[in-house]
């Protein structure tokens, strides 16, 4: 079963959001795999766990009830990685959503994906 991961991107936006309003990278880097080894070597995918340690970090320091809010503000539909680009090739958002909640349409559900698996009704 594949481990689940964060697009690279919510962890490079979230650190810049956090940055810019005035803390330490190194606080907020803290307890993850990161404070190690820094984001220049910084993958496609972090893991779950970094993340929400991250996550956690940004919290504590920002003390922000809204920080998911401003942080889904500057996230672009590539920083969602496959749903994202489902979303471009769809129609609507409603129907990219609704097409990822189907585990055989869902990448990222470690599924296979197939042209034919889409219907185009989902207008």
């Amino acid at each position: 079963m594949p481990k689940a991961t964060t697009p690279a991107q919510y962890v490079l936006i979230l650190i810049d959001l956090v940055e810019s309003q005035g803390h330490d990278r190194e606080t907020l880097l803290r307890g993850t795999t990161l404070a190690e080894t820094g984001i220049s070597g910084i993958g496609a995918r972090v893991s779950e766990t970094d993340y929400a340690q991250l996550v956690e970090n940004a919290f504590e320091l920002t003390r922000d009830p809204a920080l998911g809010l401003h942080l889904g503000l500057r996230l672009n539909l590539s920083a969602h990685a496959v749903l994202g680009q489902v979303m471009k090739a769809w129609p609507s958002t409603a129907c990219a959503l609704r097409l990822s909640r189907r585990p055989r349409c869902n990448p990222s559900a470690g599924a296979r994906v197939r042209s034919n698996a889409f219907s185009t009704r989902c207008a």
